[in-house]
């Protein structure tokens, strides 16, 4: 709470307190994934995502329509096939965060400042699937 605000207004924000003064900002609520008792962040997979050898661009997101937390992909990867795009991201991921719907795409919808919209990923992926 802030003493300037008339009421207490919720944030997106994950915080972790280390002492009364102090605290860590982990993430965002909307980035928290749980799937089979595991906990993930979408942020991070999408980092390993593309930290991962011969993925140039891709994006992971929650399946749309799917309630049990599967989790699918965009790739782009022109020098890969998908069972070696799939191997090398099992060497960086928990199996568990692997995405279940991997699709290879000759590129992804990001604006000019390089943001990738949600609605533009989901979209180019119901035009797909």
């Amino acid at each position: 709470t802030a003493i300037h605000l008339p009421f207490p207004i919720p944030l997106e924000d994950i915080l972790e307190f280390s002492d009364q003064h102090r605290f860590h900002l982990v993430g965002r609520s909307t980035d928290a994934i749980n799937i089979a008792g595991k906990r993930g962040s979408l942020d991070e997979l999408n980092q390993l995502l593309l930290s991962t050898p011969g993925i140039l661009d891709g994006v992971i997101f929650p399946t749309p329509g799917d309630d049990t937390g599967r989790l699918s992909a965009l790739v782009v990867a022109p020098n890969l096939a998908k069972e070696e795009a799939l191997s090398k991201l099992r060497n960086y991921v928990d199996p568990i965060f692997i995405p279940k719907i991997f699709v290879f795409v000759d590129a992804l919808p990001r604006s000019i400042t390089g943001k990738l919209p949600m609605k533009d990923v989901l979209e180019l992926y119901n035009s797909i699937i």
